[in-house]
């Protein structure tokens, strides 16, 4: 026998325990609290909100878990509560609760905007289902990469696919893909450095400023990116290294940011950085590819392996699309949506104003800890 009841801090160890047996990356138990605890979303708003639920047996054991990720956003500046399931895992014996922990999921109160950003292809099927829908974008289903180092990239992928035999092929393979973007010229940006671009080390005053000025510039959906939530976000990444803020502009006139997260495939040996936010201001579009070049450089003298995008909306996309190398399908449309009003809702089915990434979810909370 076993119950559905809300989850708490002092669930920590069990719940990663119920993590490890499905192979899921852990939290610390200062970084699960800081989720919650230092939300600008909860700690503006001092809203009541459940960090998730769980199914606990009779001898209070824990089977199953779903998350609650609380984020911010707006629609044309009307601010809106979101949020973003995480972390969907349940043993096989107790799967007949699954579909009642979702229900708890979607049956919270004072939730506007539902998002489920890291579905697996199981769990996407069935989040669309119960009503979640894919927003109106080309291709969250599919990414584009660069290889920065080559042997190791096929060394990966071989090991990926259990081909052992063919690892003898690992140097002229790379030999080969080496020639084929030089000759394509979608190398071109590896080498082309990055410009009026700088890193820095955290989020100052001027991401505050470029905010208000995204803001008023964007019209539809936009989750909130003020300092608080990037560094709410990005915080312990940026500390440890595994996360990188670029940004373009001059003195205190920030034109354009980007932020990079570690997302590495340790089963595999395989180093991966991947473009989890950027954002320009009106007119500064091509700002992406001098980004690009400035984060693909680090990476070559970092020793990354692999850098790689995820999602964003038409005209970024078409920008990504025309300057990397490479792309992957992925097994499932990980981007999903459900609005509790009606009207919301339709306004969202056409919305052009679409541009979903990493940031938007909790899709960042998988970072690597170096």
């Amino acid at each position: 026998m076993a119950t559905i009841r809300e989850a708490s801090f002092a669930d920590y160890g069990q719940i990663e325990a119920l993590k490890a047996r499905h192979r899921l990356s852990g939290y610390t138990d200062a970084r699960w609290r800081h989720i919650y605890k230092h939300s600008p979303l909860l700690t503006r708003r001092h809203l009541p909100w459940p960090i998730g639920w769980v199914i606990e047996t009779d001898d209070r054991k824990i089977v199953g878990h779903l998350g609650n990720t609380p984020l911010e956003y707006e629609f044309d500046r009307r601010p809106l509560v979101c949020a973003a399931a995480s972390l969907w895992v349940v043993d096989e014996a107790y799967r007949n609760l699954s579909l009642a922990l979702v229900g708890k999921f979607f049956g919270q109160p004072g939730v506007d905007l539902f998002l489920n950003t890291t579905a697996v292809q199981l769990a996407g099927r069935v989040f669309e289902k119960l009503g979640m829908k894919r927003p109106p974008v080309a291709a969250y289903d599919r990414t584009e990469f660069w290889v920065l180092d080559h042997e190791q990239f096929l060394s990966g992928l071989l090991a990926k696919k259990r081909l052992r035999a063919a690892r003898l092929l690992t140097h002229p393979l790379a030999g080969l893909m080496h020639a084929a973007e030089r000759i394509t010229g979608r190398d071109r940006l590896v080498f082309a450095g990055g410009g009026p671009v700088k890193f820095c080390s955290g989020f100052d005053e001027r991401f505050d400023q470029f905010w208000e000025t995204l803001r008023s510039q964007r019209k539809g959906l936009l989750c909130v990116r003020d300092r608080a939530n990037l560094d709410w976000r990005f915080q312990e990444a940026l500390a440890n290294g595994a996360a990188w803020v670029l940004a373009a502009g001059d003195g205190t006139d920030l034109r354009a940011y980007a932020v990079c997260l570690r997302q590495d495939s340790p089963d595999i040996g395989l180093k991966r950085m991947r473009l989890a936010d950027f954002q320009c201001a009106e007119g500064h579009a091509d700002t992406l590819a001098a980004i690009l070049a400035a984060t693909l450089a680090r990476c070559r003298s970092e020793g990354i392996h692999m850098f790689e995008v995820v999602g964003f909306g038409a005209e970024k996309k078409t920008q990504i699309e025309a300057l990397a190398p490479y792309r992957r399908q992925l097994p499932s449309w990980m981007f999903l949506y459900k609005a509790r009003e009606a009207g919301l809702t339709k306004t969202l089915e056409n919305s052009p104003a679409w541009d979903p990434c990493t940031y938007d979810g909790d899709g960042w909370l998988a970072q690597v800890k170096l």
